[in-house]
């Protein structure tokens, strides 16, 4: 896997064995506590505003508050502090996905699980259709 860093004014290519920095960030995460939640509190997952950490499912989490963004032209929920943001959530089911003409029903079923509050419960990477 080659990733782009910078060394002074130029970038630089960095390669790294396949997997390598996936199991660097496994490691490093599980030693330190997390204090804060990193990131845009409106896209991150139940479990990182929760302050437990956050992986691929957390990303797929983010998906389907785009998916919702695009297609209705607003977030889901629309509290911008962590602690209101799982109150409204906890409280309110998911928002119905606006199905404009020609929308496939599957579209519907994917945004569901994307935004399941049980990380296990939400699709796979790998498994996102394309």
């Amino acid at each position: 896997m080659g990733l782009i860093g910078r060394q002074g004014r130029e970038p630089a290519q960095c390669s790294y064995p396949r997997g390598a920095a996936h199991r660097h960030s496994r490691r490093a995460a599980a030693r330190r506590p997390l204090r804060a939640p990193l990131g845009t509190p409106g896209y991150l997952p139940p479990e990182q505003l929760q302050r437990r950490h956050a992986f691929p499912a957390g990303d797929v989490y983010a998906l389907g508050l785009l998916m919702h963004e695009c297609l209705a032209g607003r977030p889901p929920w629309q509290s911008t502090r962590a602690d209101e943001l799982l109150a409204e959530r906890s409280r309110t089911p998911v928002p119905k996905l606006p199905r404009p003409a020609g929308m496939p029903p599957e579209v519907e079923a994917l945004y569901r699980r994307c935004l399941s509050p049980d990380p296990a419960d939400r699709p796979p990477p790998p498994r996102l259709p394309a």
